[in-house]
């Protein structure tokens, strides 16, 4: 059953990258022909239409450690950040306003070399300033 599985992989990993190569001489027609301006424009359309923005990410260092992060956005006044790695760090960050809103564990502390003040540790959320 493997070396069905196996193969299979093989052909569709063989297929994927012929029809990555192939010839993309396009004459179906579908050839984009707006100017450099007009895709700016449309981009800019696009953007301005958003309400919110969300962005995942998963990053692999070289010595094994992972981290994991998702910042999200209201595009006005609230964002948030969570971190995770494989550590155990873990880091979450609120912006509501002009002001943030900070938790991390001690790993994430102790990882970053901070000697944290005791509230910090004593209270579930650190309260800052955005400046």
């Amino acid at each position: 059953m493997r070396t069905n599985a196996a193969v299979v992989a093989l052909c569709l990993l063989t297929g994927g990258v012929a029809v990555g190569c192939a010839d993309t001489d396009d004459t179906a027609g579908t050839t984009d022909t707006r100017s450099a301006g007009q895709l700016l424009n449309d981009a800019n359309r696009t953007m301005k239409a958003l309400t919110s923005v969300t962005i995942e990410t998963d990053t692999v260092s070289g010595v094994g450690n992972s981290r994991s992060s998702t910042p999200r956005t209201d595009l006005r006044s609230r964002c948030t950040y969570q971190g995770t790695e494989t550590t155990g760090s873990k880091l979450e960050q609120r912006r509501i306003g002009e002001t943030d809103f900070i938790r991390g564990n001690d790993i994430y502390f102790e990882m970053w070399g901070r000697e944290t003040v005791p509230a910090m540790r004593e209270k579930p959320w650190l309260k800052s300033p955005v400046s």
